[in-house]
């Protein structure tokens, strides 16, 4: 159920952005464009690695029979701040990559 509320809302973010650029295009909005054009890794790549951050979250939760729990700097998650501090992780590991690559 999760996995395809999940799936639904990536889709209709999607297309919300992709008519957000097409709408402000036909407008003519030039301020909303160079904003896009300039700043695409932050205003379209980030909110997108936070859903496949939670994707890739929820995909573990569902292939496994078991919570996920796991120790890390002294500390131990377990119950819901494993997930929690899994797609924290995700998310900066690929909020850094869309950095670099930028």
């Amino acid at each position: 159920m999760v996995n395809w509320f999940f799936f639904s809302a990536a889709i209709l973010y999607g297309w919300f952005c992709l008519g957000f650029v097409v709408w402000n295009a036909i407008r003519g909005d030039e301020n909303m464009l160079k904003i896009i054009y300039q700043h695409y890794g932050a205003t379209m790549c980030v909110p997108f690695a936070g859903f496949a951050a939670l994707g890739l979250v929820l995909h573990l939760e569902s292939r496994s029979e078991q919570p996920i729990e796991f120790t890390a700097l002294g500390f131990q998650f377990k119950g819901a701040s494993g997930p929690v501090v899994l797609w924290v992780v995700c998310f900066l590991a690929l909020a850094l990559c869309i950095k670099l690559l930028w």
